[in-house]
């Protein structure tokens, strides 16, 4: 893509063979005028596909190190080898959005997790991206769970990638300001999706406890309520301590508990982000 052109497609079968055994050409139309803009290309991989990865780490060149990251999925940290910057980072996103019922705290927070791998560079320009998103093996390991087995679990890896249909749809209108831009434009793009889907993970876990906090206080009051409503009825009955305060039903303590573990594993992944990429 460049200024004047964006072509989008999946790299099957010929697509492939163009990928790895031709040049980059000019735009349709542009053939014998002045030169335009250099073509950058994005390569967007949607799981670790081995084979496929050997093969860009051929035609580009890229450093053995930096692909060892994709495939152990190494931690948050950002290095430069040769003419290439390698950005690997973990992203942390609400399943099934951050809109309707949910943003309400009406339902449990569910959180998916994928590693996130950004390659930037070329020689002499940033021309070339490659992104890699996989399931965060790490992540299925360390995360807290309810009781049930659906609740806090990772979600479907199409919806995880959601940001990178954003790109592509932004890539194909006429002067957009990603498509007049360098790669290293894209790439800023790619970390900032990652960064705001955390705002919106802090934003479900607030709305959630808020929505928990009520129900539990308003359980407590359609309790006493009920209560003064029986002594109402019968007076001479003997009141006791236990009924007005009787403690949080289990399941609110539960989800409360794994809440607090929750959060406790994302703010320890920030930390270790951190200390990462300034140590």
């Amino acid at each position: 893509y460049n200024i004047h052109t964006a072509d989008i497609k999946a790299l099957t079968g010929a697509a492939l063979r163009t990928l790895f055994f031709s040049h980059r050409s000019l735009p349709a139309g542009l053939e014998g005028e002045a030169p335009p803009r250099p073509l950058q290309r994005w390569v967007h991989m949607q799981g670790c596909h081995l084979m496929l990865l050997l093969a860009l780490t051929v035609k580009y060149r890229l450093s053995p190190l930096g692909v060892e990251d994709i495939l152990e999925q190494g931690p948050t940290k950002v290095d430069q080898y040769g003419s290439y910057l390698f950005i690997a980072m973990d992203e942390l996103r609400v399943v099934g959005g951050a809109d309707g019922f949910a943003s309400k705290g009406g339902v449990p927070v569910k959180i998916q997790s994928r590693h996130v791998t950004v390659i930037c560079g070329g020689a002499n320009r940033w021309d070339t991206v490659i992104s890699v998103v996989q399931p965060n093996r790490a992540f299925e390991e360390d995360w807290p769970r309810l009781a049930d087995p659906e609740s806090g679990t990772s979600g479907d890896a199409q919806e995880s990638d959601a940001w990178s249909e954003t790109l592509k749809q932004r890539l194909k209108v006429m002067r957009s300001r990603l498509r007049e831009r360098d790669g290293c434009y894209l790439t800023h793009q790619i970390i900032d999706f990652c960064v705001d889907n955390l705002v919106l993970v802090t934003r479900a876990y607030s709305a959630r406890l808020v929505f928990l906090d009520k129900e539990l206080h308003g359980t407590e009051q359609r309790r006493l309520s009920f209560v003064m409503a029986s002594r109402s009825r019968a007076p001479d009955l003997p009141c006791l301590k236990e009924e007005r305060h009787s403690p949080p039903p289990a399941r609110w303590l539960s989800e409360v508990s794994v809440i607090r573990l929750q959060l406790t594993v994302v703010a320890r992944r920030l930390r270790t982000s951190c200390y990462n990429l300034f140590h």
